[in-house]
């Protein structure tokens, strides 16, 4: 809680330029300090309490900032590399300075291709292609429109067959409310991941049970679960110490 605490108070600045990047590595050095850079320790969570590789790869859908609140990023400090899709401009630019090993994909995901519409909330972490989930943040003055603009969209199998020929280790999806269609998109036979790390509830609404019984059906199990994200282990591979 203390950690978190003084991440947001060194984030909840509006201050641009040098005055901002200051913040953000003062956070990342508490994230260094922590040993975690996720909001729920969901990194340590992973590496602790299941079977994979000292250096494999992920998908992170919904990435955000290259270290603020990210599931991917301790295990970018441990030599993983992968592909991180970012739909918000500039925080796609801050992913490709900061984590020049990953591919940084200035877009978001679904279950097809194509493009979507795109709605920028602020704060803009709560961003989503949900429109329920706007007009859910909006009513409850949780969050405040800023755009509404189509951006380009992919599927998690476009990504693992086209730049991890088809080895995925996790896909961390964070998609406010749209976790549903981003899995729709996974191929599950070719590039199938050993673990999925999905965001269980947003500030409005609770698909717990929709994305437990969606993954169930594919062979995963409901592994583990912090207060954010539930821990889906492929019942097909050993993938649980």
């Amino acid at each position: 809680m203390r950690r978190q605490f003084l991440i947001d108070q060194l984030t909840r600045s509006k201050l641009l330029g040098p005055a901002r990047t200051l913040k953000w590595e003062a956070s990342k050095a508490i994230g260094i300090r922590a040993g975690t850079f996720s909001q729920d320790r969901e990194d340590v969570l992973l590496l602790e309490h299941f079977n994979l590789p000292p250096r494999g790869t992920y998908i992170d859908v919904g990435a955000n900032h290259p270290w603020l609140s990210s599931n991917s990023y301790l295990l970018y400090r441990r030599g993983w590399r992968g592909v991180t899709v970012e739909p918000i401009d500039w925080l796609a630019q801050l992913q490709r300075k900061h984590r020049p090993r990953d591919t940084c994909l200035n877009a978001a995901c679904s279950a097809t291709r194509g493009s979507l519409p795109f709605y920028l909330m602020e704060p803009h972490a709560l961003s989503t292609l949900s429109e329920a989930e706007r007009n859910r943040l909006v009513s409850r003055g949780l969050a405040r429109l800023v755009s509404e603009e189509r951006v380009p969209v992919l599927t998690v199998a476009d990504i693992t067959g086209l730049l991890l020929d088809h080895r995925l280790d996790v896909l961390f999806t964070d998609a406010e409310d749209f976790e549903i269609e981003v899995l729709n998109g996974v191929n599950w036979v070719e590039g199938r991941p050993k673990v999925i790390v999905a965001e269980l509830a947003s500030l409005t609404s609770n698909r717990s049970g929709e994305i437990t019984e969606f993954l169930s059906e594919r062979g995963y199990s409901l592994a583990l679960e912090s207060k954010i994200n539930g821990f889906y282990a492929d019942g097909s591979q050993d993938d649980r110490d």
